[in-house]
């Protein structure tokens, strides 16, 4: 029952805990990893808006190359953890796999991708190595996942990142659009934060373009704007 328009802590945890708990143990995984058929002409890849290489981190999975499977993931999408939760897969990479035409169940390769990649950030590997800073400064409009990617690879390079956020947190549609059920805010904070240890990238909150800050004020502090 709803007291004073809120549920209880319970209720509240019952009613939007993750919709798709963790699926796979290592060995679970690597048994799913082995049914796939490492395609040459792989459809799922040409059906994943971000081009992961989805044989090559199946195939990592299967070698217990954990490490070497969520860098494959993130070296294509840096927030390839959210969106193994909340992708379409079934219209996508699971829906262009081969076994369907065989009448088979597909790879199941979103639960592979959270695998991999909730290992990386759980664990915190530090799968990247940032440059030696270049002497160059960058302003990026927005902590959501365009912004976010801009960040770290330009951090990669060895430039300095400002990032300037209107919301108290990162993430964007991640964090504030889509439903906790699905991804939720503790999830995103964990990926936002493991993004940013790369290190050169310091994040400015409650920060709105045009009304705490100003285009022409980050073109004449910076060497560049995204």
């Amino acid at each position: 029952m709803i007291k004073s328009g809120k549920l209880s802590a319970l209720e509240y945890e019952k009613n939007f805990s993750d919709i798709h708990p963790p699926f796979y143990t290592g060995d679970a995984a690597a048994i799913e990893a082995n049914r796939c058929l490492f395609c040459y002409d792989a459809p799922c890849i040409k059906a994943c808006p971000t081009s992961i290489n989805v044989p090559k981190f199946i195939k990592q999975i299967s070698t217990n190359n954990i490490q070497g499977s969520a860098k494959t993931i993130f070296d294509s999408n840096i927030m390839g953890a959210a969106c193994a939760k909340v992708c379409p897969v079934e219209k996508l990479c699971e829906g262009a796999c081969v076994y369907n035409l065989m009448e088979e169940e597909p790879i199941s390769i979103a639960k592979l991708q959270r695998f991999s990649t909730e290992k990386a950030i759980t664990q915190k590997w530090p799968l990247y190595t940032r440059k030696p800073n270049i002497g160059k400064k960058i302003a990026v409009v927005g902590a959501g996942p365009a912004g976010l990617a801009c960040a770290h690879a330009l951090a990669l390079e060895g430039l300095e990142i400002d990032i300037y956020e209107k919301e108290a947190e990162g993430g964007g549609l991640m964090t504030y659009g889509v439903a906790a059920y699905k991804v939720s805010p503790e999830i995103c904070k964990d990926e936002v934060d493991w993004i940013l240890s790369i290190g050169g990238i310091k994040v400015h909150y409650n920060q709105e373009l045009g009304k705490d800050i100003s285009l022409d004020e980050l073109k004449s502090k910076y060497d560049a704007v995204f």
